[in-house]
């Protein structure tokens, strides 16, 4: 399974993420409708997959028909006001998940007429943001929450071809320092669950491998036993996944999944931290996504056993154990 079929009950039109590039293309999961940039394709891998922009459009090779019933969804970091996708080459002033600067409200407009769906956020930080048509309106989630209320569905652009706003060198476009990670375009109908479950595959499929070291104790680089050890940070966090070196012992093709709720069942973010059962050794560790409470673990042996912890880090909870567990395939 891929992060674009989730959800059974949306059909993919197209799909393209910062995993999947192929020399000057960012290559459509679903079909052969490609993404090339202007220029090389500038790639990072921490602490999610990353194509960079340089300021120009990135041209799908073939327009979309925008669904009228359907999901647009959009995985990047802006660090200014920016247009994610717009209409194809020519046409004007058609664009969709447009954040602003002056009120960080979200729009959509078709060319001639704009509409806000609602402000929310900050300009310089990721978003995935999802717009839902829903035949006579369209409403929007960002990281998993409904943003203001729907906009009518013609204020919507009819299609779309590029990642960025209108023209080459335009202020809209990704720039060098601006982070492309997923843009996805489902014709179906959508629930919130939905959109969050969307969100939570491709989060958990574009975790990358870590670059630089932040908030640890000065333990890496030594050659016993013991794995990184993160830092104490109230409400920040920066381990996704463990240094490699480690995979030389748990390295696989397995992957364990699952869901921190609190007590009355309400999912909720949480550190949780993958053991060896056998060793007590930490294999890995990551954050439940907020909205959903899912986690998963990727790239584990299949043979080991293992053990989950989650920590509640507000002190309200005790930790949650869920032991005896054994990878299952990854896709």
């Amino acid at each position: 399974m891929t992060w674009w079929t989730t959800v059974p009950g949306l059909i993919p039109i197209a799909a393209w993420d910062a995993g999947r590039v192929s020399a000057t293309q960012l290559l459509d999961g679903v079909g052969t409708n490609h993404i090339t940039p202007t220029s090389a394709v500038q790639t990072y891998d921490f602490e999610y997959k990353t194509v960079y922009g340089n300021g120009n459009l990135m041209p799908f090779s073939t327009p979309i028909t925008t669904p009228t019933t359907g999901v647009i969804a959009g995985f990047w970091h802006p660090r200014r006001r920016n247009v994610f996708v717009c209409g194809p080459a020519g046409s004007s002033n058609a664009y969709l998940l447009h954040i602003s600067d002056a009120n960080l409200s979200w729009y959509a407009s078709n060319g001639t007429a704009n509409a806000i769906y609602g402000a929310y956020g900050a300009i310089a930080q990721r978003y995935f943001v999802s717009v839902v048509n829903r035949g006579t309106d369209s409403i929007l989630y960002v990281d998993g929450a409904l943003v203001g209320g729907p906009v009518g569905i013609s204020f919507v652009p009819a299609s779309l071809g590029n990642v960025g706003y209108t023209a080459n060198g335009n202020e809209y476009n990704l720039d060098a320092d601006e982070k492309f990670h997923a843009l996805g375009i489902w014709s179906g109908t959508a629930t919130q669950a939905d959109v969050q479950a969307i969100e939570a595959a491709c989060r958990a499929e574009l975790v990358g491998q870590p670059g630089t070291a932040r908030y640890l104790a000065p333990l890496i680089g030594r050659r016993n036993s013991e794995p990184p050890q993160a830092l104490f940070k109230p409400n920040a966090y920066a381990l996704e996944k463990p240094f490699g070196r480690w995979d030389n012992w748990y390295g696989g093709a397995g992957k364990i999944v699952g869901t921190v709720f609190d007590a009355p069942n309400t999912p909720v973010e949480r550190r949780v931290r993958l053991f060896d059962e056998k060793s007590g050794i930490l294999v890995r560790q990551t954050w439940s996504n907020p909205a959903t409470g899912a986690y998963i673990f990727e790239n584990v042996q299949m043979s080991r056993r293992y053990a989950v912890i989650g920590y509640d880090h507000t002190g309200i909870y005790r930790g949650v154990i869920a032991d005896s567990l054994y990878a299952e395939p990854m896709p």
